[in-house]
């Protein structure tokens, strides 16, 4: 069972990351690990991830257009472009209508680069990765 919704946030975030490889600090031996290889218990790690702050202008654009915002919307469309969409609660002919969409390419690009997109830094889940960690 998951300890506190800190923790789980921490396990789900170091989840989705498994498939990209990540560092992590092992809090029992400071050992740092990649890719879990020597697996330990996800509790036990802490992951480096970068601070969205130190995204570069180049990945700034190459996140811009992985983006779906500017993709009108059809009520007919299939949305397989679309990814998640953030739904207003304004209704429009008693229809719900989405407000903006996050392209799920977007949110794997985001993984795979490493940014911190939970805020686990500032809550002390997670260690600001060294400038060249990830390169």
């Amino acid at each position: 069972m998951i300890k506190n919704i800190a923790q789980q946030e921490k396990i789900r975030d170091l989840s989705s990351r498994l498939v990209y490889g990540i560092y992590v600090k092992d809090k029992y031996n400071d050992k740092v690990i990649y890719d879990l290889d020597y697996r330990p218990n996800l509790y036990d790690c802490i992951p480096y991830l970068r601070p969205m702050s130190s995204m570069s202008e180049k990945e700034k654009l190459e996140l811009l257009n992985l983006c779906d915002f500017g993709k009108s919307y059809c009520d007919t469309d299939d949305y397989s472009h679309y990814g998640i969409e953030i739904i207003s609660e304004n209704y429009k002919d008693d229809k719900l209508i989405p407000e903006d969409i996050v392209s799920c390419q977007a949110i794997d690009w985001l993984y795979a680069h490493y940014f911190d997109i939970r805020g686990l830094i500032e809550k002390g889940l997670a260690l600001p990765a060294p400038k060249d960690m990830y390169n």
